[in-house]
Formats: C-alpha cells, sequence, structure tokens
C-alpha cells in the first residue's frame, strides 16, 4: 500500500511540474505578445491538454517497436514516426487554438511553440533511454 501511495505521489509531482512548465512557457510567450491569453485557468487547461497529449504519443511511438531486419530500415522507420508524431501533435495544439477562444497564438507564436515543446519532449525522451540504459548496466553488476 505504502509503495501505490508513493508511486501517486511522484507520477502527481511530476504531472505538477510539466504542468507549470507549460503553463510557465505560455506566460513567457504572452510576455514577447506572441500570444495573447485572456484566461489563466484556460491557459492551465490548455496546458493540461498538452500533457495529455503523451497518451497518443506512446500509441504511436509503438510503431516504432516493429523490427526489421536492416539497420537503414529501422532508422528509416523511426525518422517517419518522429515525423508523423510531430505533424500529429501539430495538428492537435491547432485544433486545441481553435477551442479555447481565450488563448490566441500568433503564427510565429503557433510556431514556436509547437518547436519549443517538440524540443521538450525528445529531450524528456532521450533522457529517459539514458536513465533506462544507466538501469540496465547497474543490474547487470
Amino acid at each position: 500500500m505504502k509503495n501505490i501511495l508513493l508511486t501517486l505521489v511522484v507520477i502527481l509531482l511530476i504531472l505538477g511540474l510539466y504542468l507549470g512548465g507549460l503553463t510557465l512557457l505560455l506566460l513567457i510567450m504572452s510576455l514577447f505578445s506572441l500570444i495573447q491569453i485572456d484566461s489563466w485557468i484556460a491557459a492551465i487547461i490548455f496546458s493540461f491538454c498538452v500533457i495529455l497529449w503523451s497518451l497518443p504519443f506512446e500509441l504511436l511511438g509503438l510503431f516504432d517497436g516493429l523490427s526489421l531486419r536492416s539497420s537503414f530500415g529501422r532508422r528509416v522507420l523511426r525518422l517517419l514516426v518522429v515525423l508523423f508524431q510531430f505533424a500529429v501533435f501539430t495538428f492537435y495544439v491547432i485544433w486545441l487554438d481553435m477551442k479555447f477562444t481565450t488563448i490566441s497564438f500568433s503564427n510565429v507564436g503557433m510556431i514556436c511553440y509547437i518547436i519549443i515543446v517538440g524540443c521538450i519532449t525528445l529531450g524528456v525522451m532521450v533522457g529517459g533511454q539514458k536513465v533506462k540504459q544507466q538501469d540496465g548496466k547497474n543490474k547487470t553488476v
């Protein structure tokens, strides 16, 4: 029971960190007039919806697990999966922008937001892979 509670607390802390970070990103971008925010509650909900993107992101990432014989084929498949995830995320953010009328992105603001969140996502993925590799090395010792 204690492990379940501890895991739940860690998940909520990580969720709060991401929610705060994405909302802070919206705040910083609104200072440069890239985004106009009329309701901060809507900005927090918008950030939460962006976090919910991780569910289909992981489902689309399952295509990366397909086994191919050639290393070139694996690299091409990985690139296609990442490009597809990025394209679907772009359409998702544009759809969210249309749904949230109290948040208005400029064209440059939309592009900057998508690129920044994409870079953050790639950074988290690379960091997770490094942690997984270190964990694998520690278990073999």
